[in-house]
């Protein structure tokens, strides 16, 4: 029953992003003031971060059981939107789920030589590791990582590229002539180089990071607080080893699959599962294994 999908709430969530956003957008736009900037691009930052999130389960086909209807509003809706492509997220994640942590998992790969990930960390070293991915200061190295690198838009088949390339130069085509390129500037583009590059990097480190020996894939489940869930893991991406366990099912039904997994002795005795993004994960972070 965990497995069966909801038309419904996958639209109802979309939806809901995108509302958040245009609607934090059009409110700092009418009141501008330096402090409400600020919280707009940790905002709106965030809820793309949420998109990306909701495009994961395209990856999966957890968004809708039709594949053809699943990839299309995963890609147009989720993924392109934030500069990726669903093909070239499914190909590097999959290979994740299949090699997780060993010399053949992209996402460590890509991070295993940068000082960053290497742990554990004290809660000063990281907290202004943090702070450094919140200011850009890894936004162009990070950018190329994932768009280069792991080849999240390039190496694509001809369709895919085609469609990439059309969509964006639809995109700022519209902008342009509505005369909107500075705001899609601010309130786009600024988020994504910093907000959601702060959110990949926090929730990659909180997922596969100064994890003990022994535990499920070599990852925890994290707790967080209403506003860790708000601006850190929406929509169940803090249930890291229930997906692990269990990748086909949708990021609605991850609570009450981990409740129904808490029932059992064997996983209590493999889980790692950590209260809080800001306060036990900071913690194990600096813990030496």
């Amino acid at each position: 029953k965990f497995s069966c999908l909801s038309k419904r709430l996958v639209v109802l969530h979309i939806a809901k992003e995108y509302f958040f956003i245009f609607g934090m957008i059009f409110i700092c736009a009418n009141l501008f003031h330096p402090i409400l900037y600020v919280f707009t691009v940790l905002w709106v930052g965030a809820r793309q971060h949420a998109l990306g999130i909701l495009g994961h389960d395209a990856v999966h086909y957890t968004l809708f059981k039709n594949k053809k209807l699943n990839d299309i509003v995963g890609n147009v809706f989720c993924h392109l939107p934030i500069f990726i492509t669903l093909f070239g997220v499914r190909r590097e994640h999959l290979c994740h789920h299949k090699y997780v942590d060993t010399k053949f998992d992209i996402d460590w790969l890509r991070v295993k030589d940068y000082s960053q990930y290497q742990f554990p960390q004290n809660k000063i070293k990281f907290v202004s590791n943090i702070m450094k991915h919140l200011l850009g200061v890894y936004t162009i190295r990070d950018l190329y990582i994932l768009f280069f690198k792991i080849k999240l838009i390039t190496n694509l088949p001809k369709k895919e590229t085609l469609i990439f390339g059309l969509c964006h130069f639809s995109v700022i085509s519209l902008i342009c002539y509505f005369g909107l390129f500075l705001e899609y500037l601010i309130y786009w583009v600024v988020p994504i180089s910093t907000m959601v590059i702060t959110c990949l990097y926090f929730r990659l480190v909180a997922e596969h990071s100064n994890i003990p020996r022994g535990a499920f894939y070599n990852t925890r489940n994290v707790y967080p607080s209403w506003w860790e869930e708000l601006f850190i893991a929406p929509n169940g991406v803090n249930y890291h080893v229930d997906h692990h366990l269990y990748p086909s099912i949708p990021f609605y039904h991850l609570p009450k699959l981990h409740k129904k997994l808490m029932e059992c002795d064997y996983y209590r005795s493999k889980v790692i599962n950590t209260k809080g993004y800001t306060h036990q994960l900071l913690n194990e972070l600096g813990r030496v294994l």
